[in-house]
């Protein structure tokens, strides 16, 4: 904040910096000045003191920007806080009989108060297994050079509660120490802990990891630790990753979960471990009862012939059962990490009316005699390399495939709201991967072709450039799921905002006037229609305003939770290049029909280019026709994926074109005025003749007097 000039002191009342490094105040001269200035030359008369209005006059001469005190100087010249990582050692030895011994020093500076409220804590590396971790010492090294040995509060609420007494620019020094055995698979994976989460610096950093040779070990490390050196001790090798000097590192964006931390990942889990243990737990989950016997019978009806009709009777009586669905009970977390005796059962699912719908729907299938597969998809790309040990966590969405004589069918019950359909997949699944029992690998895939969300759009302009018409949309996928599962909490005033916000994903200038949902209750789609106006839709060009300019179409539309509109490249490709690859993970699929009616008289000049663009992981296409009424059509389709470092490139350029193919504008020519009349151009009295004008009135000479 500036001083207050000619006073000698700064305006903000804070603690003064150190006697050393104190300039002289802001406004004031210095000691050698002062004297200079107070001693007058010999044989001289000292000079009058100046007056007031010479001293306001001299402050304000001067710039009120040179008036910064030093604490601004100083907080604008130093860099943004940020902690630092001083020493970071992590040793992991795993002995033949699988004992694993880890031992972790960390010594960190603590710099913001980000870091401060957050604990500025290190919690040791993540072990899939039974581990045993234990806090040998955690000191606080104060600036003044105190030592802190804090002990942990009883019963505090709060975790890290013993660095309650943490100030910026306080070391944190910890070590820890551990034993893990494997899980009851007889697996082993572990992971470090993330040597640079966000503005984070590494001076000095080690990981060691010794093994037995003959172990077979899945290994993965993160880029920016290098390659490992790698020495043989007896019966056992050592590898070791030195990072030093390492700066804050660039956070990317679309970086899939499992690669996102600096560090290094192993384990002796395979796929083939995760299928056995999927299939245990399904093997767990089966019973003979008669209630799903009975149950399943009067879901399907008189008519138990396996058909797809078949198939939609017993997924809507599913639906109608359970209204909560949630397929945590059949996911490979739930596989490898849990245990023990029967948990839940299909009967019990019903009763309580939440559970996995796909259980019950396979559960019912088996007892009609079809046959069915259970398939655990992933929800999230995983990691795109190749050595990167697998892990619990990645398949998490089960589904069933119905084999029936015509092909199969897959069907995805558990998602929020109703069931979809057999046949229709959710678009943020299409195309990712599924692990069946027997260890297979399949690519998830629906059987119905459909293009996503449906969206007609017919605006009529006027001669003013405002667009009144109607927008009606019919949404599928996660967004209509999830508007249905809201649809039966939310009322009144909140649910005439929330369908305001689907129109405002995809016109976000636009006057809602109306909204109505025009789909059923409890449909697994969503159809809206609503009455808009868009003021300003055409934007007039050059000076004279004799053209129009229509705009074009924004690639990227959200709409539930929360309304958002964007472009493809602002969304995944705002890096000319990367340096790991981009996880994609928000499938768009999307068809609209755009009419608009111009004015009469109103003619297109120059329409926008065709665009068409087919590839695996993006196709898109713009196509129209340009007359008195404008009729377009955009299709767009996106699926979940990931782009690896060689194919970035060429996928930004794809994008970039689907970008400016959408969003070209349509010039549009107004008609040029009509001729007015020579009478009126010469304005008011011209049709009668010239306008008498009043005698000019020419100043008299003054009278003389006599």
């Amino acid at each position: 904040m500036p001083c207050r000039r000619g006073s000698g002191r700064c305006s903000r009342r804070s603690a003064s910096p150190p006697a050393a490094a104190t300039p002289a105040p802001c406004g004031a001269a210095s000691p050698a000045t002062a004297r200079r200035r107070a001693t007058p030359p010999p044989g001289s008369a000292p000079s009058p003191a100046p007056s007031a209005s010479r001293r306001t006059r001299r402050r304000r001469s001067k710039p009120r920007a040179a008036s910064s005190c030093w604490r601004t100087r100083r907080r604008r010249s130093s860099p943004a806080p940020r902690p630092a990582v001083l020493r970071h050692v992590e040793r992991f030895t795993i002995s033949p009989d699988g004992l694993v011994h880890y031992v972790t020093y960390d010594l960190r500076r603590v710099s913001g108060t980000t870091d401060v409220a957050q604990g500025a804590a290190t919690y040791g590396p993540l072990i899939e297994g039974r581990a045993m971790p234990r806090l040998l010492r955690r000191r606080i090294h104060k600036r003044d050079g105190r030592i802190l040995a804090p002990d942990a509060a009883s019963n505090a609420a709060q975790d890290q509660s013993d660095l309650s007494q943490l100030e910026q620019g306080d070391y944190i020094e910890q070590v820890t120490e551990g034993h893990a055995l494997p899980g009851d698979g007889g697996q082993l994976v572990i992971d470090t802990w993330d040597l640079l989460p966000e503005r984070t610096s590494v001076r000095e950093a080690t990981i060691e990891v010794s093994r037995p040779t003959s172990l077979r070990l899945a290994l993965w490390s993160h880029p920016l630790l290098g390659a490992a050196e790698q020495r043989a001790e007896g019966a056992s090798t050592v590898s070791v990753w030195r990072i030093k000097d390492q700066p804050p590192r660039r956070m990317e964006d679309g970086v899939p979960r499992v690669e996102m931390g600096v560090g290094v990942s192993l384990g002796t889990q395979t796929w083939d471990h995760v299928a056995a243990a999927l299939d245990e737990n399904i093997r767990a989950l089966e019973d003979r009862d008669p209630y799903m016997t009975r149950w399943a019978r009067e879901a399907a009806g008189a008519d138990r012939t396996p058909s797809p009709a078949l198939l939609e009777r017993v997924v809507a009586a599913a639906g109608k059962a359970i209204k909560v669905a949630g397929g945590a009970e059949l996911s490979d977390m739930a596989a490898l990490l849990g245990g023990g005796p029967q948990r839940t059962t299909a009967r019990a699912m019903i009763e309580l009316g939440q559970g996995s719908r796909s259980w019950v729907v396979y559960r019912a299938l088996r007892e009609l005699g079809v046959r069915a597969d259970l398939a655990i998809a992933e929800t999230e790309p995983f990691s795109s390399s190749a050595d990167f040990p697998p892990h619990a966590g990645r398949f998490r969405h089960p589904l069933v495939i119905a084999r029936l004589p015509g092909g199969d069918v897959w069907i995805d019950a558990d998602v929020e709201g109703p069931p979809l359909p057999p046949g229709r997949i959710s678009p943020e699944l299409r195309g990712r991967a599924a692990m069946l029992p027997g260890g297979e690998l399949v690519t998830v895939a629906g059987t119905s072709g459909e293009t996503g969300d449906e969206v007609d759009l017919r605006l009529a302009v006027d001669v003013q450039g405002n667009a009144t018409g109607t927008f009606t949309i019919l949404l599928h996928g996660r967004a209509a799921q999830a508007l249905s599962e809201a649809f039966e909490t939310v009322v009144g005033t909140a649910r005439r905002e929330m369908l305001r916000g689907v129109v405002l994903g995809w016109l976000p200038w636009a006057d809602v006037e109306d909204v109505v949902v025009s789909s059923t209750e409890g449909s697994w789609e969503v159809a809206l229609r609503a009455a808009v106006t868009i003021h300003g839709f055409a934007q007039p060009v050059g000076k004279d305003a004799a053209a129009w300019t229509l705009p074009g179409l924004e690639p990227v539309h959200l709409v539930f939770p929360r309304a958002y509109t964007s472009t493809l490249g602002a969304s995944y490709a705002s890096r000319g290049a990367r340096k790991s690859a981009l996880a994609i993970e928000t499938a768009l699929q999307y068809h609209v029909r755009r009419r608009i009616e111009l004015p009469e008289g109103y003619a297109v000049t120059r329409a926008p280019e065709g665009v068409r663009v087919e590839h695996a992981g993006l196709a898109a296409s713009r196509k129209g026709s340009y007359g008195a009424a404008i009729e377009e059509d955009f299709a767009l389709s996106l699926p979940t994926g990931t782009v690896s470092i060689d194919e970035y490139k060429a996928f930004v350029e794809r994008v970039q074109a689907v970008d400016s193919g959408f969003m070209a504008g349509i010039r549009v020519a107004r008609p040029a005025a009509p001729a007015r009349q020579a009478g009126a151009a010469q304005g008011p009295g011209a049709a009668g003749g010239a306008r008498p004008q009043a005698p000019e009135k020419r100043p008299q000479a003054p009278e003389k007097k006599p």
